[in-house]
């Protein structure tokens, strides 16, 4: 399990027992989002990739938690794709709004989004 919301409602200490996998990075909830946002999102995309990326390897499902599921996991879903399937960010960007048509919807996080995935392009 990768939560995006930095852990809200999770207890890290379930998972563990019952075999799940789990990794917490902290994505904006911000909207619109502000100054700062785009490193925050920037330094932990990498490593929320590796989680999933190194759990997809070994042949493991991988929920990503969040709270809408719509702005922060679209971001990281879009990030996904541009580096598993070499996708550029508007591209990821459309494949993800194929699937959840609201994703990267609330003020200001298309374009955030698309400037975040644009510098880790």
């Amino acid at each position: 399990m990768l939560s995006v919301n930095g852990g809200l409602l999770c207890h890290e200490e379930d998972f563990a027992p019952v075999g799940i996998s789990y990794a917490c990075v902290a994505l904006s909830a911000n909207a619109p989002p502000r100054p700062g946002d785009e490193q925050v999102c920037m330094e932990v995309l990498p490593r929320a990739y590796a989680f999933v990326h190194d759990q997809v390897t070994a042949g493991r499902a991988v929920l990503v938690h969040c709270s809408s599921g719509k702005d922060r996991t679209g971001l990281f879903l879009s990030y996904f794709l541009m580096r598993a399937e070499g996708l550029t960010p508007r591209e990821a960007i459309a494949a993800v709004r194929a699937v959840r048509p609201i994703a990267l919807s609330a003020e200001g996080w298309e374009e955030f989004g698309a400037r975040v995935l644009a510098a880790l392009e």
